[in-house]
């Protein structure tokens, strides 16, 4: 009786060698997409004679992340410094349509918006001045997160 190990071993030694050029390729695809790309300001790229260098990102923007849940808002109370934020507003109430605002403590209204349960977050960068502002919820005034802006 003859064996037929040699040719069972031919097989699996081609499919490993399959499988690990399948890996190889996909580790140096995954490289090359996550490489960082260099930035280069317009200034830089548009004079021919200086040598082209990696500009530094923008000033960091802060984010302030309001979600609103089924029983109002979480958090119920941010400060922070005066100064430009993103201000992002989650629905996750669950309810099919929401509509906020945010007023500063003297009654003014600082920005009014609505959002569906399709497009539930809203974002926008503010910069308000120092004060006590309210974020409400029109059809739950009892959902609220106070905003503190300090000096």
């Amino acid at each position: 009786m003859k064996r037929k190990y040699p040719a069972r071993l031919s097989v699996v030694v081609f499919l490993l060698a399959v499988a690990f050029t399948a890996i190889a390729s996909t580790i140096a695809i995954f490289k090359t997409v996550a490489a960082p790309k260099s930035r280069v300001s317009s200034t830089e790229a548009s004079d021919a004679h200086s040598p082209v260098s990696i500009s530094q990102p923008p000033d960091q923007l802060e984010a302030e992340v309001i979600t609103i849940l089924p029983g109002g808002f979480e958090p119920t109370e941010i400060t922070r410094p005066k100064g430009r934020f993103l201000l992002s507003v989650e629905n996750r109430s669950g309810l099919q349509q929401v509509e906020f605002q945010l007023s500063a403590e003297t009654g003014s209204r600082v920005f009014q918006a609505s959002r569906t349960w399709e497009r539930a977050d809203w974002n926008e960068v503010v910069n308000p001045p120092p004060g006590r502002y309210v974020l409400t919820e029109t059809n739950h005034p009892t959902w609220q997160c106070v905003v503190t802006i300090t000096p």
